[in-house]
């Protein structure tokens, strides 16, 4: 990785042991990708296959592979923190770092797109973090890059239950686009499910045949 002189001038420490240099250094980075999620998306069931999604989960999912890094815990959760809230910018590129070391190989049409933030959230942090990570994923993986998935919506879900959250997010997403056969739709957290399955919808319903889904962190829950 390229690093710039502010880097050298002001560098960072690592978010999770310390270490001067980088916001998250080799060996945690290591760490992370050595420990990465062998369980689905959906119900945190151990799997053996790479689609990211357990036998039974898989037929009634609008996307048809579902990676991720590993559980929102730990140095990742540090490091998704530092980015999102502690307005550690670079972050993005050791998360991305993260993404693509998960993600299988994609077809060369395969649009890349973000889950859209609200507008809120993009005014409070000063960037739209999904974006960020979609964009700089695109630009190494060499795929087209699109913001062509837009919310009607602006409900601020991380004060909602998960009823709720699923209740918003069904009327919440407008795709206003298909430019190929496939997709890979980008987000950091993956907590209820709704987001990404309406998103996905959306997607579908837009003319996309096939959807993908590619997420750093999935919140734990009970049992997983």
């Amino acid at each position: 990785m390229m690093i710039s002189l502010f880097d050298i001038l002001a560098p960072h420490y690592c978010c999770s042991c310390g270490e001067i240099g980088r916001i998250i250094c080799d060996n945690c980075k290591n760490n992370i990708i050595s420990r990465a999620s062998r369980r689905c998306l959906l119900c945190a069931k151990t799997i053996r296959n790479s689609s990211g999604l357990c036998q039974r989960c898989q037929p009634r999912a609008p996307f048809k592979n579902a990676w991720y890094v590993g559980e929102r815990s730990g140095a990742l959760k540090l490091l998704i923190g530092a980015y999102k809230f502690e307005r550690v910018g670079g972050a993005y590129r050791e998360i991305v770092d993260l993404l693509d070391t998960r993600v299988s190989e994609l077809p060369v049409e395969t649009i890349v797109v973000p889950v859209p933030t609200i507008a809120s959230h993009v005014r409070q942090r000063g960037f739209d973090h999904a974006a960020r990570l979609a964009k700089e994923f695109a630009r190494r993986r060499k795929l087209p890059y699109r913001t062509i998935l837009h919310r009607r919506t602006s409900s601020v879900q991380h004060t909602a239950d998960k009823s709720e959250r699923w209740q918003q997010a069904k009327q919440a997403f407008v795709c206003d686009s298909s430019e190929a056969a496939s997709c890979l739709l980008i987000d950091d957290i993956y907590t209820t499910g709704a987001t990404l399955h309406y998103a996905a919808k959306a997607l579908l319903a837009s003319g996309f045949e096939k959807v993908s889904v590619a997420i750093v962190a999935r919140q734990p829950t009970q049992g997983s």
